[in-house]
């Protein structure tokens, strides 16, 4: 079930016997897409990765872990297939130059926290994109750690479970990480509750 608003979220379990576990995103979110095909919902140990982040980083060895429903973002690059994603979609050009997108289902990449108000069980992907000069873009790299590059009158900011952009130029696009491919047209979907994590 989707988070809401003041209800619990994450359950304390215990750490599965010989069950599934993953080091990545992309690792995890290949898998929850093969499960969901099956009829089925993953459920697994996530050791590291930005969705790992999102959900409170490593903590204490001895320390009971939790339980966490996640949804599942699907992205479609022109007329290809679509291609799952568990933490985000980061569209753009060499040094950020010209129109840039962010998709964000977790709230970090890398060390940048460019989604301060995502969520990953709240049915809804963020989405901030647009284009900066230069020097905006300096500074906006440098207030993205902390996540204050937000707001921005050049930045438009979207909060749906689908989502649809056309660019003006083949733009690069990396998937949980990882360069995909490029495209003109980008299509975003969430599928809510399509996996647990377990971290």
């Amino acid at each position: 079930m989707t988070i809401e608003k003041h209800s619990v979220w994450a359950t304390e379990t215990v750490w599965p016997v010989g069950g599934p576990r993953f080091d990545t995103d992309r690792e995890l979110a290949a898998a929850a897409a093969a499960a969901l095909e099956r009829g089925e919902q993953l459920e697994a140990v996530l050791a590291a990765g930005d969705l790992r982040r999102t959900l409170g980083g490593p903590r204490p060895e001895n320390a009971a872990p939790y339980r966490y429903p996640c949804d599942l973002g699907f992205v479609r690059l022109d007329d290809g297939p679509e291609l799952p994603f568990a933490a985000h979609v980061v569209c753009h050009r060499r040094w950020w130059q010209g129109e840039a997108a962010v998709v964000m289902n977790a709230a970090y990449v890398g060390e940048r926290y460019l989604g301060p108000r995502s969520h990953p069980n709240d049915d809804l992907l963020d989405v901030t994109f647009g284009a900066l000069p230069l020097q905006q873009r300096l500074m906006a790299s440098k207030r993205s750690r902390q996540g204050t590059h937000l707001p921005h009158p050049a930045l438009t900011v979207v909060r749906r479970p689908v989502w649809a952009h056309d660019f003006a130029r083949p733009t690069a696009v990396w998937i949980d990480g990882r360069r995909t491919g490029r495209c003109l047209h980008l299509e975003v979907r969430l599928v809510t509750d399509a996996f647990v994590v377990i971290a």
